[in-house]
């Protein structure tokens, strides 16, 4: 966290920032630091980092082997009813608000992996027509930590502002996501206060299946209750892989931060 200025230069500073924000450029870093060591390899093709985030060499680092997606994205011309497709690499989901009766995170699971309907400046590269066209996602490869941002912070076209979705989103303790696919909450991010600001906290599971609440206003205290947890407004969900957590043997780096802060 004191290099956090190197992911990106908007953290530079002490001003709030938002946590899939600082996640997703942490991320983004790890690119970076990829790309470039693969650039330093003699026989290697130069490639940038955009270039990396495309490419299959990036499913080998630490990290995409723990949070990395592999999905496949297709769109369909209505019109003339050409399909094409791309390969996508993720490491998280973010997954829209947008509709009122949808408040379960299975439900909008389905809904962000549904058919999309595309608008009117997509353009059909076989017939050249614009707005006929369907997109639709199938995740090929679950992540062994799936991690889910909920999109509360949406922007008002007519006031010009930004407001925050404040309504609770219901989410299991385990989740069977896919067939033969259980994952198991591990952390749960809160954004306390409004669009204009605010303040976050963490609930985390400890390897000993411990609830704790993280805020940097207090020390670390344990939550008695666990399933206090599922009443949390959630912001940003981490799933850990129920075969994930029996295979590994090692201490997770998220293991590792929880051990030092309890300490």
């Amino acid at each position: 966290m004191l290099h956090r200025a190197r992911w990106n230069p908007d953290f530079a500073n002490n001003r709030q920032q938002d946590a899939h924000d600082a996640f997703q450029s942490f991320m983004d870093q790890c690119d970076e630091v990829d790309a470039g060591a693969l650039r330093s390899l003699v026989a290697y093709i130069p490639m940038s980092a955009a270039e990396f985030r495309r490419s299959p060499a990036r499913a080998s680092t630490p990290y995409n082997q723990i949070f990395g997606n592999l999905q496949i994205v297709r769109t369909t011309c209505t019109n003339c009813q050409a399909i094409s497709q791309r390969y996508e690499r993720a490491h998280s989901h973010s997954l829209s608000l947008a509709k009122e009766d949808q408040n379960e995170l299975d439900v909008l699971f389905t809904e962000h992996l549904g058919r999309e309907p595309l608008d009117g400046d997509w353009l059909c590269a076989q017939c050249q027509t614009r707005g006929h066209g369907i997109k639709s996602t199938e995740v090929l490869h679950w992540p062994p930590v799936l991690v889910t941002t909920l999109k509360r912070f949406a922007f008002d076209r007519i006031t010009g502002a930004s407001e925050k979705i404040q309504r609770y989103i219901a989410y299991p303790m385990h989740f069977p996501l896919a067939p033969g696919i259980t994952y198991h909450l591990r952390a749960v991010i809160e954004h306390q206060g409004g669009s204009s600001g605010g303040h976050y906290v963490a609930s985390v599971r400890t390897d000993d299946n411990s609830w704790y609440l993280f805020n940097d206003e207090s020390r670390p205290r344990r939550i008695p209750i666990p399933l206090d947890v599922l009443r949390i407004q959630a912001y940003t969900l981490f799933y850990e892989s129920v075969s994930y957590t029996h295979l590994r043997a090692h201490e997770t780096v998220l293991d590792l931060v929880c051990r030092l802060l309890l300490e």
